[in-house]
């Protein structure tokens, strides 16, 4: 007699195994999606540029004391400082209170790499020296023509009449090798009507009639300087891909050896003493500053906003 239970199971059993190898390969063969690295994408492509000075990620581990420079040569350092509330007065905007911290593992600030941990600063800051035994004899951290450019995300906090900088090595003093005080460097600063702002030296005045108004929430800003045919100097802003009308002015001094600050103003007159002293801090998110020795061109600042480098 024939045992239909032996020949008929394997049959119906069969089907059901396939089904669950079919529903199941995909993840017999790879990572599920939560446990795939970050990709580097973004950092490749500003990589990429040959024009690169210098590109400060800001997502060093938690307990890191210094700010790499994905090139190398230019790391800074993070420092902290508990600062008190200066009032505005007529002529100088007001410097906000801040704690004295920078707080890690914030949400990153670029799409196309959403792994990245960001850094949210509250009196928290970066400096960069320019000292130039640090670095080949040939390498300038500043130049006559450059753009300086970030992600940032501001803490709604903003208060009129009081200033947030975001970038600054500016001030009166002697570079190398020069025997007179004169004003040299440049600023880039959310100024008292919440709009950004720009001061390049020795011009005395800020640059923007009409400044673009910052964004409480994620954005790029992008500043470039670059020289005209006719031997002046032009100057615009970008906030999320949206070029400001450019500003011509007829000179502009580079801050040799000066500090750079990211996430402050430094109160020092002469910006190459050592320690800079903050003030009017950038309260908020800052993520992939890039210094670059020209201006970069509107379609390619526009990417880097879209997070779409191809």
């Amino acid at each position: 007699m024939i045992d239909w239970a032996v020949v008929l199971t394997p049959l119906l059993v069969l089907p059901i195994v396939l089904l669950f190898r079919f529903i199941g390969c995909g993840e017999l063969h790879g990572a599920p999606e939560e446990t795939i690295p970050p990709t580097n994408q973004y950092r490749d492509h500003i990589l990429a540029n040959p024009d690169v000075i210098a590109y400060w990620r800001l997502i060093d581990p938690e307990k890191s004391n210094s700010a790499s420079d994905e090139k190398g040569a230019w790391n800074g350092d993070y420092r902290v400082a508990s600062l008190a509330d200066e009032p505005p007065t007529a002529t100088t905007g007001g410097s906000h209170v801040a704690t004295g911290q920078i707080l890690t593992g914030l949400p990153s600030l670029i799409t196309l790499e959403p792994a990245v941990p960001g850094r949210d600063f509250d009196g928290g800051f970066v400096v960069i020296s320019d000292k130039f035994t640090s670095t080949p004899a040939n390498a300038h951290l500043y130049t006559e023509e450059f753009t300086i450019e970030a992600w940032v995300k501001p803490t709604p906090t903003f208060v009129p009449d009081y200033e947030y900088t975001l970038f600054q090595a500016i001030g009166t003093y002697r570079r190398p090798n020069e025997t007179d005080q004169t004003a040299h460097g440049f600023s880039l600063f959310a100024n008292r009507q919440g709009s950004w702002q720009a001061v390049l030296a020795p011009h005395p005045d800020v640059l923007f009639p009409s400044p673009p108004y910052v964004p409480l929430v994620k954005s790029h800003v992008a500043f470039t300087v670059q020289k005209t045919a006719a031997g002046q100097v032009q100057a615009q802003l970008f906030v999320n891909g949206a070029p400001s009308e450019a500003v011509t002015i007829s000179f502009y001094s580079p801050p040799h050896g000066a500090f750079l600050l990211i996430g402050a103003a430094n109160k020092n007159a002469d910006p190459s003493v050592n320690p800079p002293v903050p003030r009017q801090p950038f309260l908020g998110q800052i993520q992939e500053v890039v210094l670059y020795k020209k201006a970069l061109e509107a379609k390619d600042i526009f990417r880097h906003f879209k997070n779409f480098p191809s």
